[in-house]
C-alpha cells in the first residue's frame, strides 16, 4: 500500500493494498530534453503486459501522456523523474508505474479501471508476480529504444494511441489547436494535423478529444 504517492504535476496518489506499485531506476545517457520518451517505452511494456490478460484486447488504449486506459476508465499512469549524477552525460532515471490490480481509486476527472474486473477469467493477481513478467516486457522495450530509437517505439505507440478515431481540441500558451492525431515528436510532443495540413506540436495544456 502505498500513502504518499506523487502523480503527474506533483499531486498526491495514493495506492490501494493489492495494486502494483513500482519505479525502476538506472543511470541513462539521454539528453534531458528525451527523458520523456521514457514515458511512452514504459507504456508500451504495460499494454505488452495487459494485452493477453484483458477480455477486449482492441478497447486498451495508451492515453497521452501517461495513462493506459481500459474501455475509457484509467487502469494504469506512468510517471517518469530524472536527475543529475556525478557521472558525466549520465541522468538518473526513475520510471515510476502504478497498475490498479485489486481496486482502482475514484477520481473526480475520469473512470477507472481494475484488472481484477476486465480480465478473460476472474481471478486474483499476486502484484509481485505481476512485476516480474513486466519487468521483462520493460527489459526488452528499453533494449528496442536504445538500439533502434524512438522512431519505432512513436510508431509502436502510435498504433495503441487514444483518439486516433477523435477529433483533438487542445490549447498551449500559443493558443488552441484543432485536429487529427499524427503521432509523437522526438521530445514526446502530440504531433496534432489541423484542417490547413499543418502540424503543430502539443506538449501541455488542456486537451479534449471528440467523436468525428
Amino acid at each position: 500500500m502505498q500513502t504518499d504517492g506523487i502523480g503527474r504535476r506533483g499531486r498526491a496518489w495514493l495506492g490501494f493494498s493489492g495494486n502494483l506499485m513500482a519505479s525502476w531506476y538506472g543511470l541513462l545517457r539521454l539528453d534531458v530534453g528525451h527523458v520523456t520518451q521514457l514515458s511512452f517505452v514504459a507504456a508500451l511494456a504495460v499494454t505488452d503486459l495487459l494485452r493477453p490478460l484483458v477480455r477486449d484486447k482492441a478497447d486498451l488504449a495508451i492515453k497521452w501522456p501517461n495513462d493506459i486506459l481500459y474501455k475509457n476508465q484509467k487502469l494504469c499512469g506512468i510517471l517518469v523523474q530524472s536527475e543529475p549524477t556525478e557521472v558525466e552525460g549520465y541522468l538518473g532515471i526513475v520510471v515510476g508505474i502504478g497498475l490498479n490490480v485489486a481496486a482502482a481509486p475514484e477520481l473526480e476527472a475520469y473512470a477507472t479501471a481494475a484488472l481484477k474486473h476486465v480480465v478473460l477469467t476472474p481471478e486474483d493477481f499476486d502484484p509481485l508476480l505481476l512485476l516480474e513478467d513486466l519487468s521483462v516486457y520493460f527489459d526488452q522495450r528499453l533494449k528496442l529504444w536504445q538500439e533502434a530509437g524512438f522512431g519505432h517505439v512513436a510508431q509502436d505507440w502510435l498504433e495503441q494511441a487514444y483518439g486516433r478515431d477523435h477529433l483533438i481540441e487542445a490549447e498551449d500558451a500559443s493558443g488552441p489547436i484543432t485536429g487529427k492525431l499524427q503521432g509523437l515528436d522526438q521530445y514526446g510532443a502530440l504531433k496534432i494535423m489541423g484542417a490547413s495540413g499543418v502540424v503543430h506540436h502539443f506538449s501541455g495544456g488542456e486537451i479534449a478529444y471528440k467523436a468525428i
